[in-house]
């Protein structure tokens, strides 16, 4: 589960390649207002087989996006095939 406001489009791949090494992205989904400036992402989510999973921002400063990804991770480990949830974050360089 992706946030796509707040990551680059363009490690996707290698972030897939990652969890790969690790197990199977059962679950791909990229959250964010797709009628915003998301644009970069479509190449990237047809190609990855990522769903996007739309989030209108309905308040300025509000995170709704990030609100909507948590919970669908809270209920990603009980589907049929997840074992489990794995968080990847950037860290500051």
């Amino acid at each position: 589960m992706i946030d796509a406001d707040n990551a680059q489009f363009s490690i996707i791949q290698e972030l897939l390649a990652e969890v790969s090494r690790h197990g199977v992205a059962s679950v791909k989904r990229a959250y964010g207002d797709w009628t915003t400036n998301l644009k970069g992402w479509k190449d990237t989510l047809h190609r990855m087989a990522i769903q996007p999973m739309q989030q209108f921002s309905y308040t300025t400063g509000k995170n709704s996006k990030d609100s909507a990804l948590i919970i669908d991770a809270g209920f990603a480990p009980w589907g049929a095939s997840s074992t489990g949830v794995a968080w990847f974050c950037p860290t500051a360089t």
